[in-house]
């Protein structure tokens, strides 16, 4: 018995990493998002062996650069989970449908977490791969954004609560994240996701005001309770967005500063040089001129 359970655990590990290569297209406002398939979901009896075998697969990867693609994948397959969660209609997902999201988002959070972590750690490599890991994360903390976002109306208020936060999460990660970067390089990613950034803030807004109005309407205590929580939760990330935005602004405010006073100290040490040019220019002349008027006598 015991020869036959390793070996069904052994051939769990070696085929779960092939199916979570597959990947799955889902369609945010406009724009379709991939990811990869889950492998067990949390209604699965064996799905403790999915966290054995994500354990293990870090275990002995001891690059930071390979360690961070990882924690990426295994973040993006507990948002695939996410997502079909707010979808699957079984009765056990039912029945403990909000046990399993927190979970899973749980994971989610965690595997970001240390996936920028781990890119921190790079060392000795191109700095052109290393601006690429850096993009790639901050692209996922975007992408956890919008799918997030995106199943907020198909779950529970208390799984609302938790989804929120974790995007408020994945937020300050994106924002963090950019300020690291070249300016160059950070104009770029803000003209690039521009639109989709605009419409997570319009998403952000009509969801408020639709909490505020509900408000307004005849709801029992413990209804205006858990709207109550979840106004406050959307008041404290639309704060923390302005703070963000404030600092953000003092930072470009500090760099342009900094920018005009080399900019000022260069001219000026221009202007001292072609003054101290000038001068030897007109000491030479002077010179010059002595020597001629002393040729004549």
């Amino acid at each position: 018995m015991k020869k036959i359970f390793s070996v069904l655990i052994l051939s769990f590990l070696l085929t779960v990493p092939v199916l979570a290569q597959e990947t799955t297209t889902i369609q945010v406002e406009n724009i379709k998002v991939e990811l990869p398939n889950p492998g067990l979901m949390p209604d699965n009896p064996f799905y403790f062996l999915d966290g054995w075998m994500e354990s293990i697969n870090l275990f002995f990867t001891f690059n930071a650069e390979r360690r961070a693609e990882k924690l990426a994948q295994f973040a993006n397959e507990k948002l695939a989970e996410v997502q079909i969660l707010t979808e699957l209609q079984t009765q056990k997902i039912e029945q403990n449908r909000d046990k399993f999201l927190e979970k899973s988002l749980e994971l989610q959070n965690k595997y970001q977490e240390r996936a920028g972590e781990e890119v921190d750690k790079i060392k000795n490599i191109t700095q052109e791969r290393l601006d690429i890991a850096k993009e790639k994360l901050i692209e996922n903390n975007l992408r956890h954004q919008e799918v997030l976002e995106n199943v907020l109306d198909r779950v529970s208020e208390n799984a609302k609560n938790t989804i929120e936060r974790v995007i408020e999460k994945a937020k300050e990660r994106y924002s963090q994240r950019l300020e690291q970067l070249n300016e160059a390089t950070k104009n770029k990613l803000k003209e690039e996701n521009k639109i989709r950034l605009k419409a997570l803030e319009d998403k952000f807004n009509l969801k408020r005001e639709d909490i505020r109005q509900e408000l307004d309407g005849n709801l029992t205590e413990k209804e205006r309770e858990v709207l109550q929580k979840r106004l406050e939760i959307y008041t404290e990330r639309e704060k923390q967005e302005l703070e963000r935005k404030r600092e953000m602004n003092k930072q470009m405010v500090e760099s342009n500063n900094e920018a005009l006073k080399d900019d000022l100290e260069q001219k000026t040490e221009v202007e001292k040089q072609e003054l101290e040019r000038k001068r030897e220019t007109e000491k030479q002349e002077l010179e010059n001129k002595t020597e001629d008027q002393e040729d004549g006598l």
